[in-house]
């Protein structure tokens, strides 16, 4: 910068009056970005912390998952005092991010954090870990009944629309709000939990296209390792309003048996009319507890509504 000012001077060595007003200007911006960078070093000191709460929640996961009810539904009916303790660590967590949002906000940290590959990661971690647990906590208190789903505008916070465009932007992935065709369909797998939750309140025929594309996603997830397998424990809330779907449109307790080896499952028809994009929603079904199951093949052939329906699960 100093060089920069000789170069201004007009060979006096005194500055020209706008002169002195660009110095001034680029001695305050110096200072602002050296307020910056002591300012990351300030979030940088937590990182410990953060890292020590996740490390935490994610042993809370593990356990709840040995329980068999897997970690959203052990979050949501906090029977246990593990349950407390993780609801502490995630109010300190998301005490934590929503300091660092509100510097993002106002300008006070570096412009490169959002891209530093390490924030970024820990972002997408802190929200695969977090976001569910206050999914649960808001439908664990009915916010519903004031504030609507937690999808609507203005119900879902800063600090996961900041770590989840951070991921999007560091790794190239398409936006979720470019990538959706309709709100209906506004959502991660780190919020798919407000989805079920809100498509449990409906009736099939008006939620039919939603339920394929919830259970598309969950597949691809899956696949990915974005999603746990205690998100299809027999007990979780997923598998429990999957069942009840299946029960209420066709007889097929067999696709939820706690053993899916060879055996054939056979779909009793209730009704006449059988909707075509029911049945590829129950192949879904066989398909995500297949996986769980270790098996690689599973057959879905086509639906006859008027006699009894085999369904080979191999």
């Amino acid at each position: 910068m100093e060089r920069f000012l000789r170069i201004l001077d007009d060979g006096s060595g005194r500055l020209r009056s706008e002169d002195a007003k660009v110095r001034l200007c680029l001695r305050a911006a110096g200072e602002l970005e050296k307020r910056k960078q002591d300012n990351q070093k300030k979030i940088q000191a937590k990182m410990v912390d953060i890292e020590k709460n996740l490390d935490a929640l994610k042993k809370y996961r593990t356990t709840s998952e040995d329980d068999g009810v897997g970690y959203y539904d052990a979050f949501k009916l906090q029977k246990k005092e593990e349950d407390f303790k993780a609801n502490v660590k995630r109010l300190e967590l998301a005490a934590i991010w929503d300091e660092i949002v509100e510097m993002l906000r106002l300008r006070q940290l570096p412009d490169e954090f959002e891209i530093d590959k390490e924030w970024v990661d820990l972002g997408t971690r802190f929200r695969g870990l977090v976001e569910p647990l206050d999914i649960a906590n808001f439908y664990r208190h009915s916010r519903t009944d004031d504030a609507g789903h937690y999808m609507k505008e203005g119900n879902r916070p800063s600090r996961y629309k900041f770590s989840q465009r951070w991921q999007e932007h560091k790794y190239q992935l398409p936006p979720m709000q470019q990538s959706q065709q309709s709100l209906k369909h506004f959502y991660g797998e780190t919020s798919f939990w407000a989805k079920v939750e809100e498509l449990k309140t409906k009736p099939w025929e008006a939620i039919k296209d939603e339920v394929l594309v919830l259970g598309n996603r969950l597949k691809e997830w899956y696949k990915n390792d974005e999603v746990e397998d205690d998100v299809f424990l027999q007990k979780s809330t997923l598998v429990e309003w999957w069942q009840k779907l299946c029960e209420d449109h066709l007889s097929c307790a067999a696709f939820f048996r706690h053993q899916l080896s060879s055996e054939t499952c056979i779909a009793i028809s209730q009704s006449s009319e059988i909707p075509s994009v029911f049945v590829q929603y129950i192949c879904l079904i066989c398909l995500f507890i297949g996986f769980l199951r270790g098996h690689s093949l599973i057959k879905c052939p086509p639906f006859n509504p008027r006699s009894l329906t085999v369904i080979q699960v191999t």
